[in-house]
């Protein structure tokens, strides 16, 4: 879990990629352009690539704690995003299921959903 958040703070995606199972499904939550089920790592990656062009702007993480065993990992981080001169600053939950030490499934638990959905509409 760890390995995979500071490989995502440094753009290491190949290294982010190692972490994931091959069919690893994302879920982040809302109706914003970022939100939906993704199943698979190019589908994966497609939608972070996605979000990351439609942002258009900044955005910055700060992991603020870890936590985890061998079957869960979490990482609760604050994350700060600029668009269209927009900032929204908020805390994050990721809760991931792991199996045979693959990410097979990601949970993102955003602090306030309706912030999130308007910021990105």
């Amino acid at each position: 879990m760890k390995r995979m958040t500071e490989a995502l703070l440094r753009g290491d995606m190949t290294t982010v990629q190692e972490c994931w199972a091959e069919d690893i499904i994302w879920r982040f939550p809302g109706r914003s352009v970022i939100a939906g089920v993704f199943r698979g790592k190019k589908a994966v990656l497609k939608n972070l690539s996605e979000g990351a062009r439609a942002h258009g702007g900044r955005t910055d993480y700060t992991p603020r704690a870890f936590f985890g065993d061998e079957r869960y990992g979490a990482v609760l981080y604050e994350i700060t995003s600029t668009r269209n001169g927009k900032t929204l600053t908020e805390i994050r939950f990721m809760l991931c299921t792991i199996d045979n030490d693959k990410i097979v499934e990601v949970r993102i638990y955003p602090e306030d959903q309706y912030a999130l959905d308007e910021f990105w509409s």
